[in-house]
């Protein structure tokens, strides 16, 4: 999700056209303006419409949850970007590395405060997204916050508790794992 955001922050920073910037940015961040009921009728709509077989998978709420999402990652990089001199890619152009070396060498270990600290968001965000699951959740697609609110309605509050406990202790794991991996990469609070 991040290195979507990654590229679609780079398109707002570094287009070459202000129109197609300033369309981009806005285009990745109309989801964040709409309801989550929206951007999930949506989605189903659209991959009821089109041929492709997401519809009743886990991967349509993937699909949902980085629609959603990509506004903040997209905002995230964007800022960081930002505060990267635009020579700092040229330079590394005209010594003869490809857009790739220039990405994993200059441009990700520049931005790897913000990426690490979206990516723990979008992540902490998207477990507790619950709109997007119910709605587009299918026989084969069950996630957990959809298992919690099922568990909830058919009166086993034990086991619905259960797995909120799961989710949480899952949460804190992945924030101290990327606050582990954060000062490793550098980052410092």
């Amino acid at each position: 999700m991040m290195v979507l955001g990654l590229l679609v922050g780079w398109v707002i920073v570094r287009g070459r056209s202000r129109g197609w910037s300033r369309t981009v940015g806005i285009l990745a961040f109309i989801p964040n303006a709409a309801p989550g009921l929206i951007v999930g009728l949506s989605v189903l709509l659209i991959y009821l419409l089109i041929p492709i077989p997401l519809y009743e998978t886990v991967w349509i709420i993937v699909v949902a949850i980085m629609t959603q999402e990509i506004s903040l990652s997209s905002r995230f990089m964007s800022g960081a970007l930002a505060q990267i001199d635009g020579q700092l890619e040229e330079a590394a152009a005209a010594s003869g590395a490809r857009w790739r070396q220039v990405l994993t060498r200059i441009v990700l270990p520049l931005t790897s405060r913000p990426f690490i600290n979206g990516l723990l968001l979008v992540f902490l965000l998207a477990i507790k997204n619950l709109t997007l699951p119910l709605i587009l959740v299918g026989p084969n697609s069950n996630v957990l916050a959809t298992a919690i609110w099922t568990s909830y309605e058919a009166g086993t509050l034990v086991q619905a508790s259960a797995m909120g406990t799961c989710l949480v202790v899952s949460a804190l794991a992945v924030t101290a794992l990327a606050r582990r991996f954060g000062d490793l990469a550098g980052v410092q609070e």
